[in-house]
């Protein structure tokens, strides 16, 4: 009798996606940390820069002080002011609450085109091809051209991009064979029609008073946010 020799799994036989799973998971890890410390350095860099230059290694002992007068170990370690008080008046109440509010906002879009991505499960998705920019955009530039502003203008605006969102969905489902480019094609009408509209508040707008303000607000800014500060 012969005894018959069965085949070992080896690395060759396994899955080439189970293989490419670790590595896909490294290259995430390394790609999150050049990204944070891309971040760090444009976010020390915009702290310093400006019309009143402050040196980095100021601005980062400046947010070092912060931090130890914050959570109380400034008493622990004595670090010796290198800077001037214009200095940091200039860092922490006017560049450090604008530099802050523009990460946040950056986070907050680039978690609200993944919500999307994921609502209408199309990797292709954003709030500029489905028109929700230009319907948030004329919420706020009707509201403004009403004399409204603060809680008004963000509600006008939520709500008028929440319904372009809504018009793009029922549009994605006349077509159930093609509904990626029914939402394209729908998101590009929807665009259309709420920048016309855009187009022609601006256009009926006070030149003096109204037009500058919806300039202004669709250019966008980080301005100081309200509340106390941080100094």
């Amino acid at each position: 009798m012969t005894a018959r020799i069965t085949p070992t799994s080896s690395a060759a036989d396994a899955d080439p996606v189970t293989l490419a799973q670790p590595r896909r998971g490294h290259q995430r890890r390394w790609a999150l940390t050049v990204l944070a410390i891309i971040l760090g350095a444009v976010f020390l860099a915009a702290l310093s820069v400006g019309r009143y230059s402050v040196p980095l290694g100021e601005t980062a002992r400046i947010l070092i002080h912060q931090v130890l007068e914050l959570t109380g170990l400034d008493t622990v370690f004595d670090l010796r002011h290198t800077w001037t008080k214009q200095e940091e008046t200039v860092i922490t109440l006017v560049r450090l609450p604008r530099s802050l509010m523009a990460v946040l906002v950056g986070g907050a879009l680039a978690v609200s085109g993944a919500a999307l991505q994921a609502l209408f499960r199309n990797p292709l998705v954003s709030p500029d091809v489905i028109g929700v920019s230009s319907a948030a955009s004329f919420g706020g530039v009707l509201a403004i051209a009403l004399g409204g502003g603060g809680l008004i203008l963000m509600s006008g605006s939520f709500a008028l991009g929440l319904a372009a969102a809504a018009i793009v969905m029922a549009l994605g489902r006349i077509r159930a064979d093609s509904p990626i480019l029914t939402i394209v094609l729908g998101g590009i009408v929807t665009a259309a029609f709420f920048d016309a509209l855009v187009s022609l508040i601006t256009y009926l707008a006070d030149p003096y008073t109204t037009l500058p303000s919806i300039t202004f607000w669709l250019m966008g800014r980080c301005q100081r946010p309200p509340g106390p500060s941080l100094g």
